[in-house]
């Protein structure tokens, strides 16, 4: 084919297309040029008029119906949940619990592909779950915010504050922890953490009883184990309730003064309070002996669930003037019982 053949069936070709734009002008006056992203001009959006004034259709909720799991995957969920094991006094493990085990013990012994296996798969738990802590986090800041605010409003105007449970100030936010509860979260642990507080402040009186009897310490000196339930007790409660070494001991001293009489009968409205009913002359067990029980369950816990047992209370020591020897438990006076 020679050059005036090519000439030609490009003309041929680009011909009709030159036709159409051509006769578009004449139709159009020849002013404006019609094509991609140049519509008609009596098609074009008019300014400040909306495209769709209807709006986006209201979409409805999608029904999700329920969700029913294949048999294979209830056979794969059954079989990972079997409890294994739990011979010769072991506990049961899930099988799941099991096959991490034997993979931890193959990577520790090298396997390179079970170690690789296991790094990824802590690398990725650890991950989520630090997404999780920060939506935990997240949460409870606003909770916490928002309580702040609304008790600080009611202070400002003078009104009752209101009563949140839980309770911000018993909530912990730590970084990179999760979030702590110490306190009440409902009806029923408000009530019974009153009661624990009501304990605390009859054993005070009971204490004070005590010291005024004239048997309340035994002849090698050893007291009785009030104030070791007192501290227990005390160091047991959210801080917002907790009293201090120095509210602990002008307490004490604010109920020294009173006649025997007056403390008997406070003591006893005390117990009534709690719904217990305590004969008069009634005396707690010795120190030593409530002290070697708790040793014994303290020593029986950390035998099963591991790490060292510890028995601290400088407070009760410098009252009773006591000392604690550790070595492994906490031995403390003779081991006579009261009787």
């Amino acid at each position: 084919m020679n050059s005036s053949d090519d000439d030609l069936k490009k003309v041929s070709i680009s011909t009709p297309s030159h036709a159409f734009i051509e006769a578009k002008r004449d139709l159009l006056g020849g002013t404006y040029d019609i094509g991609y992203a140049k519509p008609p001009l009596a098609n074009r959006f008019q300014k400040g008029r909306s495209g769709n004034p209807n709006g986006r259709p209201k979409t409805k909720p999608r029904q999700v119906g329920p969700i029913v799991l294949s048999p294979f995957a209830e056979a794969v969920l059954k079989e990972g949940r079997r409890k294994v094991g739990g011979v010769y006094g072991r506990a049961q493990i899930t099988v799941v619990e099991a096959v991490m085990k034997a993979q931890v013990k193959a990577a520790m012994k090298g396997n390179p592909a079970a170690q690789k296996n296991f790094l990824e798969r802590c690398w990725i738990a650890e991950h989520e779950e630090q997404v999780d802590i920060a939506a935990e986090h997240a949460k409870f800041e606003a909770y916490v915010e928002h309580c702040h605010a609304a008790i600080s409003e009611a202070k400002a105007k003078g009104e009752d504050v209101p009563e949140f449970l839980p309770h911000p100030d018993d909530i912990l936010i730590e970084p990179g922890k999760r979030v702590r509860i110490t306190g009440p979260v409902c009806a029923q642990s408000q009530a019974k953490l009153e009661e624990t507080v009501l304990l605390r402040d009859c054993l005070l009186d009971q204490h004070e009883m005590e010291e005024r009897m004239p048997h309340s310490i035994r002849a090698d000196g050893m007291p009785t184990a009030t104030l070791l339930f007192v501290v227990m007790i005390n160091n047991g409660l959210p801080a917002r309730y907790r009293m201090s070494d120095l509210d602990l001991n002008i307490r004490l001293s604010i109920q020294r003064p009173y006649h025997q009489r007056q403390l008997l009968k406070s003591m006893r409205q005390l117990w009534r309070n709690l719904g217990i009913q305590v004969p008069r002359g009634t005396m707690m067990p010795w120190q030593d002996d409530v002290i070697q029980v708790l040793n014994e369950a303290i020593d029986h816990y950390h035998a099963n669930m591991g790490g060292e047992p510890l028995c601290s209370c400088t407070w009760l020591r410098a009252r009773s003037g006591l000392r604690r020897e550790r070595a492994g438990a906490v031995s403390v006076g003779s081991t006579s019982s009261q009787g």
